[in-house]
């Protein structure tokens, strides 16, 4: 009804920039309300399987920066998964006269039980610095539980209160990105990447803290 759909429709505060967003409907994910384009126009979702193979071409492109490298058939399976949360992240980009929707990021994890594992990330190398790493992840940790702004509340698919990741240790930008989100580093695995880099392990816990 319309009653309902003006209740769903709601503006709540980004943890991240600290300002109201517009919320909508997301056509690919019903249920899921997700942020109206940002001023660099990108908008962050829930996967279908129908992305699979533009995020397997996206992470084979990410592989030296640390993504995981995952097949189509890895991503479509893992999407199917009642325990799975994919994450997208689009820009709207004009060509002539027609619109046209560049999935740029993604964000991929597992929970089990209260815990979460953040498995796969990646940014396009041409929409690095735009804010879609920060998005990805805030939205990533709010609909696992982590966090608990507005949309979180409603719209969580998870009540996980922890989180681990590894990342390249040769990638400081993204451990940059995760420490300003509280991650901490736990660990270190030697050769862990396919050209001998090691990998950090890092943790974000809210226990005990909510």
């Amino acid at each position: 009804s319309q009653a309902t759909m003006n209740a769903q429709t709601k503006v709540v505060r980004s943890q991240i920039h600290h300002k109201p967003l517009q919320l909508v409907k997301c056509k690919a994910m019903a249920g899921y309300l997700g942020p109206k384009p940002d001023a660099a126009g990108i908008v962050v979702r829930k996967a279908v399987v129908d992305d699979a193979t533009r995020l397997a071409d996206l992470d084979a492109l990410c592989r030296k920066q640390g993504s995981a490298g995952w097949s189509q058939t890895t991503f479509a399976n893992t999407i199917g998964q009642g325990t799975a949360l994919v994450l997208v992240a689009e820009r709207s980009q004009p060509a002539s006269e027609v619109a046209v929707t560049a999935l740029i990021g993604f964000a991929a994890g597992t929970m089990v039980l209260n815990e979460v594992n953040l498995e796969n990330l990646a940014v396009h190398p041409t929409s690095q610095g735009l804010g879609a790493g920060t998005l990805l992840v805030s939205e990533f940790l709010e609909l696992s539980g982590l966090l608990r702004g507005e949309m979180a509340a409603t719209e969580s698919v998870g009540a996980c209160d922890v989180c681990f990741l590894e990342v390249k240790e040769t990638n400081t930008v993204a451990q940059a990105l995760y420490a300003k989100f509280g991650f901490k580093v736990i660990g270190r695995r030697k050769n862990y990447y396919d050209d001998g880099a090691a990998a950090l392990l890092m943790s974000l816990s809210t226990r005990n803290t909510m």
